[in-house]
């Protein structure tokens, strides 16, 4: 039988706060329908609130990137390895796509903020919030290529347990 430790409570937490940070709040409350006060406690893995396996699973479906199952997977005694993921190809190139979804929306708004020689305050919060959009899919896209680089695609295997 599996203990179910503090420690495994604590890395579960840690894991839901990184989704929840590399994700952006915002991103989580609409996959989640949860408020921001809820969404907050997620990402502050201080908190014993965890989110439930429909949020997880929502939320990592939408990152392309298993940050909370891994680390479920992992307790129960298996690894992530191996050679067959569906779709690690295609799922590299939604990634980079929304990025470059990001990055143009970026572009285009910076061209019309400029338009009048003034970029104004509310200007610069729309662009900062476009470029941090943009940023928050690095990480995935970079664990992607790291991981199809190191491991091939990733494939969860028994560990003989």
């Amino acid at each position: 039988m599996i203990e179910f430790t503090q420690r495994t409570l604590q890395k579960l937490r840690n894991a839901q706060a990184q989704l929840v940070d590399e994700v952006g709040v915002p991103k989580v409350m609409e996959l989640t329908n949860k408020s921001k006060t809820v969404v907050y406690r997620w990402k502050a893995n201080t908190e014993p609130d965890l989110m439930s396996l429909p949020e997880v699973m929502r939320v990592e479906g939408y990152h392309r990137r298993p940050v909370v199952s891994k680390e479920m997977v992992w307790h129960l005694g298996f690894e992530t390895t191996g050679t067959e993921r569906c779709g690690v190809e295609s799922n590299l190139e939604l990634q980079v796509g929304e990025m470059v979804e990001h990055v143009s929306r970026l572009v285009v708004e910076t061209a019309r903020a400029r338009s009048d020689g003034v970029i104004t305050v509310s200007e610069a919060n729309r662009l900062l919030g476009l470029l941090q959009s943009a940023e928050r899919l690095i990480p995935a896209v970079k664990d992607t290529l790291i991981g199809v680089q190191v491991e091939g695609p990733l494939h969860v295997v028994g560990n003989g347990a």
